[in-house]
Parts: structure tokens; C-alpha cells; sequence
């Protein structure tokens, strides 16, 4: 046995380039077996570089391991001067120029990830300490076995004399592998694919970057001309690849990650110039604000034998720069605690599993801070190859987010944390737009910037006036609005850049302020008056109605009892979680389009009847009753009637199986706005009555079907003076700040990717095409 050198010093900073000792520990397991005759062959170091084999095994596999020497003596391999066999980190790893660590325990069936951190961590904390008491002054670590970024960050902790910049994680699989996937896109050979990097952490946290790679010459994009694929496949065919490969085969993709070493290692060890991926200590001498305390994959470039360097001045996109997240390794606290989790979950958090075909999958379990739970299926296709499915996404949570926070079971409604009660009688909408949007209630300074603001830019461009003069006089408004709202896009070219924070705060600032402007002329076009500019004298409520409202022929006084009910209308339709229009917004969002569409496409999603149209429903439900002299009964009975297609709208709710809180505080608001109006009570006294049936028949009561916002909120919009198809334009101003901070949550999320649900194929198998003749 090997008898311990003491501690090494670092300073050589040159490579040997005629002899050369390696440690490959698992040695006797699939990927050292593949590795170690490529070695021998020369096809690491080159042909003119001898080698010592020092090869390290648990001491029952050290027969396989006798075995595997056998082999290579068998080859007669010229370059190979000596094999050392043997259990003693400190002797496998004496006077070695590179250590390549393949060994590692993978996690298996019922296996929690804290016993796989701690089997691992024991393995590299050894193998750390022995690399830095025993190896030879210039040595490079090249850590394979997985977590490979996690047990490289352990080894390293453990070698704080070997500096930082010798130690690396294997990502060049995953380059080879998207090199591979893109040639066969193109038609190509591999060899024209270049300058793929890999970034990232580890597993699905590393993405493959084609937007910076070269084929023949030219952009990767540009050749393979297909967006989706690149943004949707390519990155899930390399993250999954190696899944796929253990599915089809039964055993891990070994040949290929000895490949792998051998590419990683040649690029560092014979510098050609080119950019090759590895993960590396960050920051490497700068580098793409990475936090200390990570290994991290980036493109790197080798300047002589040994040194590398990391490729400055790459101008990420956002979508690599967000796909390329710190997963495993976390900075800050001890080693166990840094790769303890993803910043969701917790080392020894709870795990549901998922059983098909023999296989259990281990799947983690994500709890809010309202001790919400939910399954996290992000690796399940990846493991398991099945999808789920969940018609209207009831069962599916598609974010993370602190904006509001709905139980619809004990009919509680938060935004960021505030009951809507209190935000309703004692905040404005303004206030509440604030909240949404930043987080946090503003002091009295930020609220008076933020109300000026607002006030100030609620003109529109002057050409806008073509616009809507283009329409159709009977033009619905909500289509007028949202595609005034795309169109606002054109005239603020600063505005296409969602990654730019200042021309997004003027986005926010613009479209808070112009969207009552742009709907108050879309109410105008459809009634043909002419268009009534903002006044910056009046509060938003008050400049909502009096462009509505007031004529050029005489005079419009704001009531200031109806102000206010407008004002309540929009804080209780400021937003409502993961509803249709809001993932709408989200979901358009994600391809990373303008704010301006995004909001466009929430609008027309709030178009319809189901969702922001309901309240627009209940009025026409109330005048048909009215119209058809009051019977109550009549309609209630349709209603429980299964065979009859009358439904009744604004009774129950698709979240709230309780009642809806926006409802109690909305009806009292109706009385006041009839009051201060005058406004026929004929439907508002149905409402009343029919609320009063409704709540003490058992088929109501049974289904829990109380009324909801919209059965309250169309009585007010129609006693304000508004038509009914002016109900949602109403609704779309109130939702915008909630939009915007939905928008914003997505857009700034590291687990944001480009929304795209999957699919069961129902159709047609493969079939042939029939020629019009013969058919």
C-alpha cells in the first residue's frame, strides 16, 4: 500500500506532455470499463503520451477489477506503462495527473434524496481529501459520477489546496448529445455543429444553448429554421436522452459518457481553440453573475495544456438565461445544506410515488406557504414516459406564485396576502394596482408617484383616433379594446424588449393609464359620439366615467357615491389567480412577446361568456324573467330541471364551493348605486327575490351554488348607465394590474419555459394517401 506524500503544493501550471497518471475510480463498473481501453489507445492524451492506469474499486469488485487488468494486458497496448488495482484512495490517487471520479452511488427505488447526498457525500469528502494529500502538484479533477455538480462541489470543499480552476463536472454528454440532435435536424455532419454550450447546473437544470451554436458556419437558428423545436424539443430530447436510453436498453448510457471523458479531457489537456461545455467552480475569472458556491456548466475555451478559461461577452437570451437555473448546488451554508435542494423543497421533504409497470417513480411534494400541496410531475414523462391528463387543467397548478391567494372551499380571497374585505373598504384601486404589481403596499410618497404617473400618460397618440375611426360603428367594444391594446405596441417601439426594466415600468405605467382611454372610445365609437379626452383633474374612477359619459353638448357632473362603486368594482375584479385570461396572459407571455399582446390575448380570453361575459349573462337572465312578468319559480325550476337547457349565471362558481366574499361586499354596493342614481330597481328586486329562493331551495343548497360576483356586478355597471356589452370592457380595466403582475411573475421566474401542453393522439393511424381520382 501507499505510504501518504504529505500535503502537495500547487504551483506547476504546465501539463506533462510525455507521461501522464490517471485515477479512474469506479473502474470495474460500465463506464470505466468503456473508458479505460480509450485511454490506453491514446485517444485521451494522443499517441505520444504514455500513461499509468491507477484504477480504484470497493474492495468486493476488486475481482471484476483483476479482470478488467487482465484485459488491457491482453491488448498490448504500447502507451500503458503500469496498472495499479487497488481500494486505497490514497494510493489510487499518489502522484496522479488528472483524477477522473466515475464512481457514485445512483439513487434507487424507495431511496430519499438526503441518503443519496449523504452516500455520496461520504464518497467525495474521502476521495477529496486523498486527492489533496497524495496527488501531484498540477492536478485536474474531472468529477462523472451523478449528481456530478453536487459530488464535485463536496470533493472540492474537501482539496481547498487545489485551486478552483482545476476542478470540473462533466456536461459534455449533454453537448454531444445536442451536437448530434441538431446535425440530424440540419442533415449535417456532427463535426459541422459548433460552439454548443451547456449550460447550467445539473440534469434538467442544464440547457443546451443552440442559439449560439454554429452549422456550417452559419447560426443554428437560422439553419434549422423551426422555433418550437428548438425551444420545446431539442432541449427536452437532451435533458431526457439519458432516461430514454435506460428505458430502451435497461442499463445507463456508459459508452457514451466514456466518450464524453475523453472529450472533456482532450479539450482541456490539447488545446484546439475550439468552445467545449463543462462545469466549472463559479465565478472562473468572472463570469455571467453565477453566485460563488456553485459549479456551474459553461462554454469554456482551453489557452494552454491544463488552462481554461471561460467564453466572456456571449449576450444570453432570456430564455437561456432563465432556463439555465442554479439547480442542485445552492450557495451560502454548509455543503449538506448547499445541495440539500431547489430552493421548494427540502432534502427529507414529503414524496409521493407513482407505481406502473413495476417501476415506482419517487415524485416531491411542493407545499405552500397556505400549506397548499402539490405533486411535482416536472421529471415524469423523463422517468416514466407517461404524461397526465386533466381536461380544463382542474387538478394541474402550472405556477408558483405570491400574487393572490384564493380557497374556495372557506370562500377566502388575499391579495399578497390582504383579505379582499379590507382591501375593499379601505384601499383604492390605484392602491391595489401598486400592491399587485410590486408586492407591497406603497408609503404615501410612492402612491402620489405612482398616482401621477398613472394620471399623465392616460392620453393616447393622436393617430389613434384612426384607428378607431376604422372600425365598424356596431363593432363590439371588447374587440375594439383588444385590439387597441396590441395596438398601442406600434406607437412605443421601446416596448417589445419584456427583459428591458425601464421601458417595462413605462409599459406598466402607459398601459394602467390608457386602458380606460382606449375603452371609453371603443364604448364612444359603438354609440357614435365623439371621443372624450382624459382629465387629469379627476381621480381614475371619476376620468373612467366622464370619458364614458360626458358630451361636448353640456356639462357631466361625477357622482361621487358612484365613483367610489366603480372603484370597489375594479379592486374586486383586480385578480383571481390562475383564472382563463390570466393564464392566458402567462401562457402568450411565455413565448416572451410584448406586454401589449400579452394583455391583448387576456382580453379577448375575457371576452367570453364563461368567464368575464357572465355578469353580461345575468342581465339578460334578469330581463328575460321580467320580461316574462316576474315568475321567479318558473326559472328556478328550469334550473334544477337536467333535461332543460336553461342554466341560471351568476349562482356557483368553478373555484368557490362556499360563497364568493367579493359577492356580500358587491351587493351592498348596489344599494348605493341605485340610490345615487335613480336607476330603475325593477331587476335588482328580482335579483333579491331570486337570491332568496335560490339560497334556502335544497338543490342550491345541496351544491353549495351561492351567488357569485357577477350576479351583483352587472346590476351596478347597467345602473352606472353602462350597455351590457360594455360589462367586460369594465371587467378588463379592473383585471389589468392583475395581468400585469401575473405577467411579471412568469416572465421573471428561473422555472419559466414557453407554455406548451402536452397531448393524447386520438386519430387517424398511419395511413397512405389516397390520389384525388381514386377516391
Amino acid at each position: 500500500m501507499h505510504t501518504s506524500m504529505g500535503q502537495a503544493t500547487y504551483d506547476q501550471e504546465t501539463m506533462p506532455d510525455t507521461h501522464v497518471k490517471v485515477a479512474i475510480t469506479g473502474a470495474a463498473g460500465q463506464i470505466g470499463y468503456a473508458l479505460l481501453f480509450r485511454i490506453a489507445s491514446g485517444q485521451m492524451f494522443g499517441p505520444e503520451t504514455t500513461v499509468d492506469l491507477q484504477l480504484l474499486e470497493l474492495d468486493a469488485a476488486l475481482p471484476a477489477l483483476e479482470g478488467v487488468a487482465m484485459e488491457l494486458d491482453d491488448c498490448a497496448f504500447p502507451l500503458v506503462r503500469r496498472v495499479v488495482r487497488t481500494s486505497s484512495a490514497e494510493e489510487a490517487f499518489s502522484g496522479v495527473n488528472w483524477a477522473l471520479l466515475v464512481g457514485a452511488v445512483p439513487r434507487r427505488e424507495g431511496m430519499e434524496r438526503k441518503d443519496l447526498l449523504r452516500v455520496n457525500g461520504g464518497i467525495f469528502t474521502t476521495q477529496g481529501q486523498a486527492i489533496a494529500a497524495n496527488a501531484a502538484g498540477d492536478v485536474r479533477v474531472l468529477v462523472v459520477g451523478n449528481p456530478c455538480n453536487t459530488n464535485c462541489l463536496i470533493a472540492a470543499a474537501n482539496a481547498p489546496a487545489v485551486p478552483s480552476e482545476r476542478w470540473f463536472a462533466m456536461t459534455m454528454l449533454d453537448e454531444n448529445r445536442g451536437r448530434s440532435q441538431l446535425a440530424a435536424r440540419a442533415r449535417v455532419a456532427v463535426e459541422e455543429v459548433r460552439d454548443l454550450a451547456v449550460w447550467g447546473n445539473h440534469s434538467s437544470t442544464q440547457f443546451p444553448d443552440a442559439y449560439h451554436a454554429t452549422i456550417s458556419g452559419r447560426p443554428a437558428p437560422e439553419v434549422i429554421g423551426d422555433e418550437d423545436w428548438l425551444q420545446e424539443d431539442f432541449v427536452r430530447i437532451v435533458q431526457q436522452r439519458g432516461a430514454e436510453i435506460i428505458k430502451a436498453r435497461g442499463q445507463s448510457s456508459a459508452a457514451s459518457a466514456a466518450n464524453a471523458v475523453i472529450d472533456t479531457v482532450r479539450n482541456v489537456a490539447r488545446p484546439t481553440g475550439e468552445i467545449f461545455s463543462a462545469a466549472v467552480p463559479a465565478p472562473l475569472r468572472g463570469g455571467y453573475d453565477v453566485p460563488d458556491g456553485l459549479v456551474f456548466g459553461y462554454p469554456l475555451r482551453a489557452t494552454a495544456p491544463g488552462q481554461v478559461e471561460i467564453v466572456q461577452g456571449i449576450q444570453l437570451d432570456p430564455l437561456t438565461e432563465r432556463a439555465a437555473v442554479h439547480g442542485d448546488a445552492q450557495p451560502g451554508g454548509s455543503i449538506e445544506e448547499r445541495v440539500a435542494g431547489n430552493g421548494r423543497e427540502s432534502a427529507d421533504g414529503p414524496r409521493a410515488k407513482l407505481t406502473y409497470e413495476g417501476r415506482t417513480t419517487d415524485l416531491p411534494v411542493i407545499t405552500g406557504t397556505e400549506g397548499e400541496q402539490a405533486v411535482d410531475i416536472t421529471r415524469l414523462r423523463a422517468e416514466t414516459g407517461l404524461i397526465t391528463m386533466d381536461h380544463g387543467y382542474m387538478n394541474t397548478g402550472s405556477a408558483l406564485s405570491a400574487i393572490t391567494f384564493l380557497d374556495g372551499e372557506r370562500g377566502i380571497l388575499r391579495y399578497r396576502g390582504y383579505p379582499i374585505e379590507q382591501l375593499a373598504e379601505q384601499s383604492s384601486f390605484l392602491e391595489v394596482a401598486y400592491l399587485l404589481i410590486y408586492g407591497e403596499l406603497p408609503t404615501r410618497d410612492e402612491l402620489d408617484a405612482w398616482i401621477s404617473n398613472v394620471t399623465h400618460h392616460t392620453l393616447v397618440h393622436e393617430e389613434m383616433r384612426r384607428f378607431f375611426d376604422s372600425f365598424p360603428y356596431d363593432a363590439h367594444p371588447m374587440a375594439v379594446l383588444a385590439s387597441a391594446t396590441v395596438g398601442l405596441s406600434t406607437f412605443y417601439q421601446d416596448s417589445h424588449d419584456p427583459f428591458d426594466p425601464a421601458a417595462l415600468e413605462l409599459t406598466i405605467q402607459r398601459l394602467i393609464a390608457k386602458l380606460p382611454t382606449l375603452a371609453a372610445w371603443s364604448f364612444k365609437k359603438a354609440i357614435g359620439q365623439p371621443y372624450v379626452y382624459p382629465r387629469n383633474d379627476l381621480d381614475y374612477a371619476s376620468n373612467l366615467l366622464h370619458m364614458m359619459f360626458a358630451v361636448p353638448a353640456e356639462p357631466y357632473e361625477v357622482h361621487p357615491d358612484v365613483a367610489k362603486a366603480l372603484d370597489l368594482l375594479l379592486i374586486l375584479h383586480a385578480d383571481h389567480e390562475q383564472n382563463a385570461s390570466a393564464s392566458t396572459v402567462r401562457l402568450v407571455g411565455s413565448t416572451h412577446v410584448n406586454l401589449y399582446a400579452s394583455i391583448s390575448a387576456g382580453i379577448s380570453a375575457l371576452w367570453g361568456p364563461l368567464h368575464g361575459g357572465a355578469n353580461e349573462a345575468v342581465i339578460r337572465t334578469l330581463e328575460r324573467i321580467a320580461e316574462d312578468g316576474g315568475d321567479i319559480q318558473k326559472y328556478i325550476d328550469k334550473a334544477k330541471d337536467p333535461k332543460h337547457e336553461f342554466k341560471l349565471p351568476g349562482f356557483g362558481h368553478r373555484v368557490y364551493k362556499n360563497f364568493d366574499p367579493r359577492a356580500t361586499i358587491i351587493k351592498s354596493a348596489a344599494d348605493r348605486v341605485l340610490a345615487a342614481t335613480g336607476a330603475d330597481d325593477q331587476l335588482f328586486e328580482i335579483a333579491q327575490k331570486l337570491e332568496e329562493v335560490a339560497l334556502h331551495d335544497e338543490y342550491f343548497v345541496k351544491r353549495k351554488l351561492y351567488p357569485n360576483v357577477d350576479f351583483y356586478s352587472g346590476l351596478i355597471y347597467r345602473a352606472i348607465g353602462f350597455p351590457k356589452n360594455m360589462f367586460t370592457n369594465c371587467f378588463a380595466i379592473g383585471r389589468l394590474p392583475g395581468w400585469i403582475a401575473q405577467w411579471q411573475e412568469m416572465i421573471g421566474s428561473k422555472d419559466s419555459k414557453i407554455g406548451r401542453p402536452r397531448q393524447i393522439y386520438t386519430g387517424a393511424t398511419a395511413r397512405d394517401y389516397i390520389p384525388l381520382a381514386a377516391r
